[in-house]
């Protein structure tokens, strides 16, 4: 799962590329959607805050770059996102 939600969040560029060229927003909405459903996917198999401290700094690293991507995305389509619960 760590390779899969890291390879969707490295996908941002090429997404956002794609999403000019067709001139259609919806490429990011769609993009969107998948990285919340790839990270939901990892958070329900991995324990965030782990015990060793290697696991729990590369868990939250990939929690706060798909927490960015998915923030950009939402700013782009012009969509305001709730930074606190």
């Amino acid at each position: 799962i760590y390779f899969e939600l890291s390879r969707t969040i490295g996908d941002y560029k090429e997404i956002l590329k794609k999403a000019c060229l067709e001139d259609s927003p919806s490429v990011i909405a769609k993009y969107l959607l998948g990285l919340a459903q790839t990270f939901n996917k990892f958070y329900a198999s991995v324990k965030i805050n782990t015990n060793v401290e290697a696991d729990r700094n590369t868990n939250l690293l990939i929690a706060y770059a798909t927490r960015e991507v998915i923030n950009e995305g939402l700013r782009l389509l012009g969509i305001e996102y709730v930074d606190v619960m």
